[in-house]
């Protein structure tokens, strides 16, 4: 609440300081006022009180990153991030600049057309746009510590589960350039956050409508993201959050059915609204490989293409790997890429090979195991679909940490009972 009440404040004065010179003086001054407002908040926070010190530590390292990348003559270039001056953050930044003066143009979407309402309401400012970026960034960590701490998991597997959402390094570097992961990957959090209430037995259906909602809201940013939505529904139709189990009648299925028949006449009325990624996929899905494979990073070579069903089939399960784990061996070009699929590939390798040893491990009962099963199909699902539409490391390191807070709960859940399951081994 404080840190709402210092942003809106600072809001005002960056209004009225908009068009004197040093701008940039009056940002640091509200990122101060931002910044004390925020540890306000996080020391009075009972229930987040566990997991501060990472939410702290993942503040201040964002921070620091920030006033390097602006303020240093080395700000950050990474291959698989890419700096904020360069190619899309670089056309995002102008682009909002222009919105903000009145112009006008197609590219960026609804992140350039929001940032240029809040640039025309302040200034154009590169520190005031990838602060803002960062204060997304936060609110997902806040929303993943609220998904967390509402798990059946010990004190000590919360705070291990939100140092990894914190300080994972791809994520961090990402919350302080000027691109639209950040706010996309807030609003998945979101919508789980949400979703997850529903399904541990919500006493209404408002959690499951939010979490479709915030589903929808993701896909504005990238088209692909709102099929999560569409996970959701499906979900709603065969599992039952009273009974904490899946209901698989004839009557389900014809419902699942039906939805499906009905989810494909709004696609192909509305789709270029809220699935748009998806509509270009299916308008040139016989020539991605060579759309995307531009840059050193390219692994198209390995995933071939897709000019029949069969192929579809064939090259999902490669596509899928190089997605979520490139860059592999072959492809590593020096320090950034081992370090990149060392500190990214790996843990959501490991995370999601240890959810599945738990889904086995546990008796079929289980709500935490139903739990996993869902999202660890979620999460697979949304993969395949996103592998479709990128052939380049770089966009698909970026992509992937959309799904951090899917994979932040199956950590949370499968690094509880790898312990628990040690311990009665013994």
């Amino acid at each position: 609440m404080i840190t709402t009440i210092c942003l809106i404040i600072g809001v005002l004065i960056l209004a009225r300081a908009g068009d004197l010179s040093g701008f940039d003086y009056f940002v640091i001054f509200v990122i101060i006022m931002v910044s004390a407002g925020f540890l306000l908040d996080i020391e009075r926070s009972k229930k987040l009180k566990p997991v501060k010190l990472p939410l702290i530590i993942g503040y201040f390292a964002r921070l620091f990153l920030l006033f390097y990348d602006v303020y240093s003559s080395d700000p950050l270039h990474l291959p698989l991030v890419g700096g904020p001056m360069t190619e899309d953050p670089l056309r995002f930044f102008t682009v909002a600049s222009i919105l903000a003066d009145g112009g006008t143009s197609s590219y960026g979407g609804a992140f350039a057309r929001v940032f240029g309402v809040i640039f025309k309401v302040t200034a154009p400012s590169r520190l005031w746009g990838e602060f803002i970026v960062m204060l997304f960034s936060i609110l997902t960590l806040i929303t993943i510590a609220k998904i967390v701490m509402n798990l059946e998991v010990s004190t000590r597997d919360k705070s291990l589960s939100m140092y990894l959402a914190c300080l994972m390094p791809n994520y961090i570097l990402l919350s302080v350039v000027f691109r639209r992961e950040t706010v996309i990957t807030f609003f998945v959090a979101m919508s789980l956050l949400f979703f997850l209430q529903w399904f541990n037995g919500a006493d209404s259906e408002k959690p499951f409508i939010l979490a479709v909602f915030f589903g929808l809201l993701a896909s504005l940013f990238h088209g692909a993201t709102g099929i999560i939505a569409v996970f959701y529904l499906v979900f709603h139709f065969v599992y039952s959050p009273n009974d904490k189990k899946f209901n698989l009648s004839l009557r389900n299925i014809i419902l699942v059915f039906a939805f499906s028949v009905l989810f494909f006449f709004f696609y192909a009325r509305y789709g270029t609204v809220f699935f748009s990624k998806l509509e270009r996929l299916s308008g040139n899905i016989e020539s991605l490989s060579s759309v995307r494979d531009a840059g050193d990073m390219s692994y198209a070579r390995y995933v071939g293409n897709s000019n029949s069903l069969l192929n579809i089939l064939i090259y999902s399960i490669p596509r899928y790997a190089y997605f979520m784990y490139s860059p592999f061996p072959w492809q590593w070009r020096g320090l950034n890429d081992i370090l990149t699929f060392l500190m990214s590939s790996v843990p959501y390798l490991v995370i999601l090979v240890r959810a599945i040893r738990t889904i086995r491990k546990y008796p079929k009962s289980s709500h935490k195991r139903t739990m996993i099963i869902i999202i660890v199909f979620i999460a697979v699902g949304m993969t395949f679909i996103f592998s479709w539409g990128v052939t380049n490391t770089g966009t698909a390191t970026r992509h992937r940490d959309k799904f951090l807070a899917l994979y932040t709960v199956l950590f949370a859940l499968s690094h509880e009972n790898r312990i628990r399951f040690k311990i009665r081994n013994r």
